[in-house]
């Protein structure tokens, strides 16, 4: 639904997947991310949008509860 079909954009939202857990971008608190995805800006201008909102959010807003869960047991 992002519209995001270049590989290496692809290769970093999977990453980000992968470290912070299925649909990342619904746990940011203000929703940035996730209106960033579905805004209607170009590709390239969406995921520069979403590399400056990951850099200033800090890793534990977006870690899934399972990670918690996993890191305390």
């Amino acid at each position: 639904p992002a519209g995001i079909k270049q590989l290496d954009h692809l290769y970093l939202l999977a990453c980000w997947e992968v470290f912070y857990g299925p649909r990342f971008e619904e746990k940011d608190p203000q929703d940035e991310l996730r209106k960033i995805c579905l805004s209607p800006a170009q590709e390239a201008k969406k995921v520069a949008a979403l590399r400056e909102r990951m850099s200033v959010l800090p890793p534990t807003v977006l870690a899934s509860d399972q990670q918690f869960r996993d890191v305390q047991v």
